[in-house]
């Protein structure tokens, strides 16, 4: 299974994700240790990968925007990505729109963007046309069907990228990667 929960201190559905507190402690520490290594420890770079993990999760992290910020970063490093993050909600707080639509051409144009590539997902979001209507490209990016050697004969699609650099060489993982159609 690639999914699992991370305990916080109260969640509400007002709350924006990126303020959601966290309350890891050293109980679920050990419990997510145990998981990771009882699903990875022959995994071929189980090592460093691991070494990896616990680095993101022993940093100090109040949100989840924290933690999801560093763990993206973090891999991001490692798999030798030199992409130049920013925060929409820090480094664009200057338009005064709020949400939806509105506030993601705000910060398209702010940032002087002329191309916008959002997951598959956001075609039953966003249109083409509103978006060139803002003197915008709107993409969406389709992942390519990936394959590789997992544990037993069995491929199990779409886990992680935890997953991912388990048993992928970092030059595999670049090149996998790069394994997509924009639409």
């Amino acid at each position: 299974e690639g999914m699992f929960s991370m305990p916080l201190k109260s969640a509400s559905q007002n709350d924006l994700i990126k303020d959601t507190q966290l309350a890891i402690d050293g109980i679920w520490l050990r419990k997510f240790y145990s998981t990771i290594e009882h699903n990875y420890s022959k995994a071929p770079h189980y090592s460093s990968v691991y070494g990896l993990i616990k680095t993101v999760l022993e940093r100090e992290h109040r949100t989840i925007g924290e933690l999801a910020m560093c763990s993206v970063e973090m891999i991001s490093d490692y798999i030798g990505l030199k992409t130049k993050f920013e925060i929409s909600s820090v480094d664009y707080h200057k338009n005064n729109v709020k949400s939806g639509i509105d506030r993601l051409l705000a910060i398209c144009h702010e940032a002087k963007a002329t191309v916008y590539i959002n997951p598959i997902g956001g075609q039953a979001l966003y249109s083409k046309n509103e978006f060139k209507n803002a003197d915008l490209q709107l993409y969406f990016i389709q992942p390519n069907e990936i394959r590789y050697q997992q544990f037993g004969n069995e491929f199990v699609p779409w886990l992680s990228i935890i997953d991912v650099v388990m048993f992928n060489p970092v030059d595999v993982v670049q090149n996998l990667l790069k394994d997509y159609t924009l639409l």
